[in-house]
């Protein structure tokens, strides 16, 4: 009989085992345990409490365990430019700017790269974006959780950019073709979902689509099925449009040349698509990175932002989770229940990623 494990199980676990370099020396196993009890403590409080104080609750859980991720990290080895070592986080790294306005003009900015914030260290392990002093929107990182889609914070639904579902057999074993009679190229290919109905809509799909997925530069060089014309010249995109207006699509990414071992494809799949609660998906970038966002590091800006305004701006926060009058209320109640299950289980595949 198979019994799954839950996250806390698994990440209690890895107390024991160390994983990583999370054993390496006293201190950096001490954070390391000791961050992840925190962190465990800090979330099974949010679970018990409703979103008047959840979101402090769930950032300060997610905080801690940043830091036990950190701590057992294999790349986060030696010392930054102020002589600490990587491994040691030193502040949020992310800040909230004009908290106490509309909920869709709230903001967020981080530190410059290669400082030592939690959000930023973390970002940069992960290949996900830091943006400086950017200003990335709550609707935009919102719209960065697939489990959002439905109740959007903003009032324009073609500004929207979701990720996209990769499904396909060629996701975790990339195939070789070759183009030209000559070049091998390594490409990742699959049906990729969920593209919006105002892109299946539009006069122009193909150049529609293109607008899209500008939303995804780490993806470059994609192709993607056409229909073929009469005059057998390139069509639209040969979309297989849904019940509900959004379409499937067969593409293909290719992955650069110079990349031969195994392992190195593997972080180039991982750069494209992204794992998140059992499927692959494409996450679009924020801040005008050409990273897109790893959804770890979309919890934590969202996090983030909604405990800022919750402690700093109570009065503010109460008027949004007012369910008799405001339209975010169901949606963050949603969202702050989803963070207590969803959050934990990112937290042990994203300890996996970095020690494996």
């Amino acid at each position: 009989m198979h019994i799954e494990r839950t996250a806390w199980e698994e990440l209690r676990t890895s107390r024991s085992v160390r994983p990583g370099r999370a054993g390496d020396t006293p201190p950096r196993w001490q954070v390391f345990s000791s961050a992840l009890e925190q962190a465990e403590q800090f979330f099974k409080a949010a679970a018990a409490v409703g979103p008047e104080t959840q979101p402090v609750l769930a950032f300060y859980g997610l905080s801690q365990a940043g830091r036990a991720i950190a701590a057992a990290a294999n790349a986060l080895d030696g010392v930054d430019k102020k002589g600490g070592h990587l491994w040691q986080l030193k502040g949020h790294g992310i800040h909230t700017r004009d908290e106490a306005g509309l909920l869709p003009e709230v903001a967020a900015v981080t530190d410059s790269p290669g400082t030592s914030g939690s959000f930023v260290r973390l970002s940069e392990l992960l290949g996900s974006p830091v943006w400086g002093k950017e200003r990335v929107t709550l609707p935009e990182l919102w719209d960065c959780l697939p489990d959002n889609c439905p109740s959007p914070l903003g009032a324009v639904p073609e500004a929207r950019r979701m990720p996209l579902v990769l499904k396909g057999p060629s996701f975790d074993r990339p195939r070789s073709q070759v183009r030209g009679g000559r070049t091998k190229t390594t490409v990742i290919s699959g049906h990729v979902a969920d593209i919006p109905p105002h892109v299946v809509a539009a006069a122009d799909g193909l150049q529609a689509l293109k607008d899209y997925m500008t939303a995804f530069p780490h993806v470059r060089g994609y192709t993607f099925e056409t229909r073929t014309r009469a005059d057998l010249t390139q069509g639209p995109p040969a979309f297989f449009v849904r019940d509900d207006g959004g379409a499937v699509l067969w593409m293909e990414f290719p992955v650069p040349e110079d990349v031969d071992s195994a392992e190195g494809r593997l972080r180039q799949v991982l750069s494209i698509a992204r794992r998140y609660r059992g499927s692959s998906y494409l996450f679009p970038t924020v801040g005008g990175s050409d990273l897109g966002i790893h959804p770890l590091m979309a919890w934590w800006a969202i996090l983030h932002t909604l405990s800022t305004i919750a402690r700093y701006q109570p009065a503010e926060w109460a008027g949004h989770t007012d369910v008799d009058h405001s339209r975010y209320a169901v949606p963050i109640e949603r969202l702050l229940s989803d963070a207590v299950r969803v959050v934990p289980e990112l937290i042990a595949e994203t300890l996996h990623d970095v020690t494996c």
